[in-house]
């Protein structure tokens, strides 16, 4: 079959392959994906920093000039339709692709084909979209231009040939709720690393792991809580920090109040890789977060053969299978969290499916082979 050729309005607000964006290295790992298979790719991003990508994958980032953070998703997405004008005197595209959704102005979503228009990938929002919000600036008319934003984010939902999810059921909502006509589940990409062979040297403590901004929707507060807790019941554990954020300080402080300073590790932000071999020697990942819109994390830890435990809310509740490849808890409590991880005797078995599950659903290979069959449908002559 012949390559596409596929322009993509805002490619998220960061499109990378290293740095800590979660929705840039979603982003970046499908449009670089189709473009090693051959497919050319013109995508229009707010920042770009990429080390390495296929030649097939032309990335154009501006970032916003206009003072006023709320006017910023007009300007852009009127930069990203002005760039495919200037590349339409030579090429002809075959999809239009909108992605990075999550924008409190307007998605000023136009293509030039609806037929042939993709939108995605779409995940759940955090639970408090006020906090969201609130980075459109206080000097401008926030109600009014979310309300805009939001009808015409519908809109471009509802006229879009096809409509990009994380999850079957996100999908199922989102069909319902905006009318879509035509819905794809497609998990993000995992690159799954080999296993190190494990150490014949018997631990002596649980070695817990926190991975993410230190930020209020993250609830890294709560991890300190769970480490106290299992510290109570006679447990002797571990635990790290990964991340960087705005309550790295007040952390700290609790950390010495529980009495934990001696059982626990602030890394601080480090690169990608050491993120991987960190987690890899670890033996829960705790996801504190309430409605995390995916959880590019827990998908990252199973693939190292890390069972997680988190809150079962937002993408986790859909992806994770509680008792199968790790556990899930309905209150973001202490001491819920460390009942269920003192009554788990099955850890390894949890360990095993969390892996083979990244390895077959979650490759590189199964994920694109899906989205390049949902992109060729598009363009198929009746």
């Amino acid at each position: 079959m012949k390559k596409l050729k596929i322009f993509v309005h805002r490619a998220s607000e960061c499109l990378t392959d290293h740095l800590s964006h979660g929705e840039g290295l979603i982003c970046f790992s499908l449009l670089n994906g189709l473009a090693s298979r051959g497919h050319q790719i013109f995508a229009f991003t707010n920042h770009a920093d990429i080390r390495q990508k296929s030649e097939n994958l032309t990335v154009f980032s501006s970032s916003q000039k206009v003072r006023i953070n709320s006017l910023a998703p007009f300007e852009l997405d009127l930069k990203a339709e002005k760039w495919r004008d200037t590349l339409r005197k030579e090429h002809t595209f075959d999809i239009e692709w909108r992605m990075s959704p999550f924008d409190a102005g307007c998605p000023f979503f136009r293509p030039l084909s609806s037929s042939q228009s993709v939108v995605g990938p779409i995940y759940y929002a955090w639970p408090n979209s006020e906090m969201s919000r609130s980075r459109i600036g206080i000097f401008s008319p926030s109600p009014l231009l979310h309300h805009f934003g939001q009808k015409n984010w519908d809109t471009s939902l509802r006229n879009a040939a096809l409509a990009i999810c994380t999850t079957e059921q996100h999908s199922a909502h989102i069909q319902t709720k905006n009318g879509c006509r035509k819905m794809l589940s497609l998990p993000l990409i995992v690159h799954a690393p080999p296993l190190s062979a494990p150490s014949t040297l018997q631990k002596t403590k649980m070695r817990l792991v926190f991975v993410g901004r230190l930020e209020g929707q993250k609830n890294p507060q709560l991890f300190l809580e769970i480490l106290a807790t299992l510290t109570q019941a006679g447990l002797s554990v571990e635990g790290i920090i990964i991340g960087e954020g705005p309550l790295r300080t007040e952390l700290e402080a609790q950390s010495a109040a529980l009495g934990l300073t001696e059982k626990l590790t602030f890394t601080g932000r480090i690169p990608n890789t050491m993120v991987y071999e960190t987690v890899a020697s670890c033996d829960w990942l705790i996801s504190t977060a309430v409605g995390e819109p995916y959880g590019r994390n827990i998908a990252e830890a199973m693939s190292m053969g890390v069972p997680t435990i988190c809150h079962a809310s937002g993408g986790a509740k859909d992806f994770l299978r509680d008792k199968v490849d790790g556990l899930l808890v309905e209150e973001a409590s202490a001491k819920l969290y460390a009942e269920k991880l003192l009554a788990c005797l099955d850890r390894a078995v949890l360990a095993q499916n969390a892996r083979h599950r990244a390895l077959t659903e979650w490759s590189e290979e199964a994920v694109l082979d899906k989205l390049e069959t949902a992109l060729y449908a598009l363009v198929e002559k009746p």
